[in-house]
């Protein structure tokens, strides 16, 4: 075995190094420059100077017991990627007092990204909780409307609708009898969930009635699926949004009940 390997579609410039020793550039000054770059991001929000000269010093260190620049990054980097900071969400109250208080405009950004993304603030978000204006409630709402746009909102459909209905063992420790059952398999299991997740998506992406939980003329469909339910004339495996015949078989809680039954003898 060897690695790590670049995968194919990796960017060529390094996503954790800012600078680097060069003409122009002590090694002392790109060790500042990395850390100023990359400890913001971890922490996700702005890093006091006192900060990073604690970081600073770890690089020192490195080079002191000779150790490369490289080899000395990677010390400091280590000892940020294990700092709580980076590991938990810090919403701490400010020293002032205790009792309510209001999250500033970097733990709302992490808040609301983890939210709907499942991960870390994009630019765009820190760009904004730097200027202090995420909170103000017409950014707010333009911010939450971009993220549902956006593909990794996929994480946020997957995770809520899989807690909220439990069906991440469908398929997997939950199984129908065989004998009863023997069309289920792994692939239709997958669609089944997708099924939901996909609907649950597009029903917040585009706003639709809540109503549509208990009475939708569409789902997402595939051929595996569509087969299963004994509806006709949708192929592929792609699922993709498919007009329903039947009112009675739309809707979150119509799904798991409208699957054809076997015959009982």
């Amino acid at each position: 075995m060897r690695g790590p390997l670049r995968p194919e579609d990796a960017p060529e410039k390094s996503q954790v190094l800012a600078a680097v020793p060069g003409e122009g550039t002590s090694a002392e000054e790109a060790a500042r420059r990395n850390l100023a770059f990359f400890l913001p991001r971890a922490f996700r929000r702005e890093v006091s100077p006192g900060e990073q000269s604690k970081y600073l010093a770890l690089y020192r260190k490195g080079i002191a017991v000779g150790l490369s620049f490289s080899e000395s990054m990677k010390l400091a980097l280590t000892g940020v990627l294990v700092s709580p900071q980076f590991l938990f969400r810090h919403e701490f109250a400010p020293a002032s007092g205790a009792g309510e208080y209001k999250l500033n405009d970097f733990q709302l950004a992490s808040r609301l990204s983890y939210f709907l993304w499942s991960s870390m603030p994009d630019n765009e978000l820190f760009r904004l909780a730097r200027s202090g204006t995420l909170g103000d409630p017409k950014v707010l709402r333009s911010q939450v409307r971009r993220m549902l746009r956006d593909p990794k909102a996929e994480a946020f459909a997957e995770a809520f609708t899989g807690q909220w209905l439990g069906f991440a063992s469908v398929g997997v420790s939950v199984l129908p009898d065989k004998k009863r059952f023997p069309q289920f398999d792994a692939k239709l299991a997958d669609a089944m969930k997708a099924e939901t997740v996909l609907g649950f998506g597009r029903l917040v992406r585009e706003n639709c009635s809540l109503l549509e939980l208990l009475d939708s003329k569409v789902t997402f469909l595939n051929e595996r699926l569509a087969r299963h339910y004994g509806i006709k004339g949708v192929g592929g495996e792609d699922l993709r949004l498919v007009e329903l015949q039947n009112r009675n078989r739309g809707a979150f809680l119509a799904w798991p009940v409208c699957s054809p039954r076997p015959r009982v003898r």
